[in-house]
C-alpha cells in the first residue's frame, strides 16, 4: 500500500535551534508547480523551464518570526491535509514598502522559508500561499512598531525541503533594500 511507512526514526541529536532567517517571495506564475524537480527524498533539486525566477528576500531579525504546520487528518472523509502558517515581522513602517506590501496581500505567492539551521523550505508549492499584511505600532518607546505578514497555505503534503541552494536550484534572490 502506497501509505505504509518504510522506516522508524531515532531520537537527534541536541544540535538544533529554531527560528527563521529569511522569507523568499516568489510571484505565483512565475514559478509553475510542474517546473519543479525533485529528488528520492521529495525533495526540491532543481527548477526547469528556464527563465529568470526571482525570489525576494526579506531578512528576519528576530525571535517573534514562526512557520508552523498543522496536519488534519480524517477518517470519515478520507482525506489529509496540512494547513502552513506563517508570522513574519517586518521592524519599522516604511514609506517605500506599501506599494509592494499591498501587491504581496493581493497576491498567491510561494513562499521560502529559510531556517536558523539552513534548511529551506517551500510554502504554498501547489497552491499558494494567501498573505495578510497588517500593519501597527505598540503604545510605548520600546513596543513593536512595522509590519506584520501573517501566511496561510493549505497543501496535501508538507511543504517541501530544497535540497539545495536557491541559486543552483534556478532561482534569482534579489536581495532586499
Amino acid at each position: 500500500m502506497a501509505c505504509d511507512l518504510t522506516y522508524g526514526r531515532k531520537e537527534a541529536c541536541k544540535d538544533n535551534v529554531g527560528g527563521l532567517l529569511a522569507i523568499y517571495v516568489i510571484n505565483f506564475d512565475d514559478l509553475p508547480y510542474a517546473n519543479l524537480e525533485f529528488d528520492a527524498n521529495e525533495a526540491i533539486s532543481g527548477i526547469t523551464g528556464g527563465g529568470t525566477i526571482n525570489a525576494y528576500k526579506f531578512e528576519l531579525k528576530a525571535t517573534t518570526n514562526t512557520f508552523d504546520e498543522v496536519n488534519e487528518s480524517s477518517r470519515d472523509n478520507g482525506t489529509s491535509l496540512f494547513t502552513g502558517t506563517l508570522t513574519a515581522n517586518l521592524k519599522k513602517l516604511k514609506l517605500e514598502d506599501n506599494p509592494q506590501l499591498n501587491k504581496l496581500s493581493y497576491g498567491r505567492p510561494r513562499i521560502i522559508v529559510e531556517y536558523q539551521t539552513g534548511i529551506m523550505r517551500l510554502v504554498g508549492a501547489i497552491n499558494g500561499v494567501e498573505v495578510a499584511v497588517n500593519s501597527n505600532s505598540g503604545g510605548a518607546l520600546g513596543d513593536f512598531s512595522g509590519y506584520q505578514l501573517i501566511g496561510t497555505s493549505t497543501e496535501g503534503s508538507l511543504a517541501p525541503f530544497f535540497s539545495t541552494d536557491l541559486v543552483s536550484a534556478g532561482l534569482t534572490v534579489i536581495e532586499g533594500v
